[in-house]
């Protein structure tokens, strides 16, 4: 009896790509992951042909699409690979006790990758080219810290060998814990917030002309978004007046830990005004449903801090 497939044995690994929707040679990385959904799908278009009565006619092949989620820990080592994916390379520097890997949203054109999930017992290997993050997500009220990406892709192919040659993970898994959560504003911490989340997006539209493979040629970045939202007590006027009056403030959230950080810093973050709704007995929560945008410079910069010489 053949063996099935598991997410236990499954594997994901990954290599950025020099020219676009071209496999890369060598040996990919290995990477951590929680679920995905990721893959090529091609659905079925209905045939809208009369004449044969009430017998159904074969419909057409409709248009292969590559897409999907993939949850991810937030390792302290790994989470750099997806950052770059989703900004661009990072500047990184020598600092005490680690190296620091700064990421900018300034990247008009993020690179694109090739990703491969394995099932070594059948065996079978999917390998996505062309792949681009579009959207990456974290929200705080997650025991288990984690990204939640979603992506887009050109092509893939099914195997039954891996074409990821011996991939090696970057460092060992290292997860940021949920107490570890920072939240600033203006550089001071806020004792208030319960809770949040954040979306940093390309905006990723495709661009399909007419071919024969059904593929679609690229994705195009489109105007970058930085949204999320804060839940927090409500203790006096913190918050409240800014989002009342409509003055912006500065936001800095993340996680700090011994030996790493990831800290994402927003220069200017917009908040509107909330209702304060009551619902028992207890305290009152107000929730900030917030947008960042460019202070002429920047709209976002990521800094992580671990023990990665170079995410090259």
């Amino acid at each position: 009896m053949a063996d099935s497939a598991t997410g236990a044995d499954a594997l994901l690994c990954a290599k950025f790509e020099t020219s676009y929707g071209v496999a890369p040679t060598g040996d990919f990385v290995a990477l951590p992951f929680i679920s995905t959904n990721f893959g090529m799908t091609q659905g079925l278009v209905k045939s809208d042909v009369l004449g044969f009565g009430r017998r159904p006619q074969k419909g057409a092949r409709g248009k292969k699409e590559v897409g999907g989620e993939i949850a991810v820990p937030l390792c302290t080592r790994s989470i750099g690979f997806w950052l770059k994916l989703l900004l661009g390379p990072p500047v990184s520097t020598a600092v005490t006790g680690g190296d620091s890997h700064v990421f900018t949203a300034a990247n008009l054109k993020p690179p694109s990758a090739a990703l491969e999930i394995g099932h070594p017992a059948l065996p079978k290997y999917f390998l996505s080219t062309g792949v681009k993050l579009n959207t990456l997500a974290i929200n705080w009220a997650d025991e288990n810290t984690k990204a939640t990406l979603s992506l887009l892709g050109q092509n893939e192919v099914a195997a039954a060998t891996s074409s990821g040659g011996t991939p090696a993970a970057i460092g060992s898994l290292d997860r940021f814990s949920a107490f570890q959560g920072v939240v600033k504003k203006g550089g001071t911490a806020l004792g208030i917030v319960l809770g949040g989340s954040v979306s940093i997006s390309n905006e990723l539209s495709e661009f399909r002309p007419i071919r024969p493979d059904g593929l679609a040629t690229r994705f195009d970045a489109g105007q970058f978004a930085l949204t999320g939202s804060l839940t927090v007590r409500f203790e006096g006027d913190l918050l409240l007046t800014e989002a009342t009056d409509g003055t912006e403030i500065e936001l800095d959230f993340g996680y700090s830990a011994t030996d790493a950080s990831l800290m994402f810093s927003l220069p200017k973050v917009q908040l509107p005004k909330p209702k304060l709704p009551i619902q028992g007995p207890g305290g009152i929560d107000a929730e900030f449903s917030w947008s960042a945008f460019d202070d002429g410079a920047k709209s976002l910069t990521a800094t992580l801090i671990n023990d990665i010489e170079s995410y090259a």
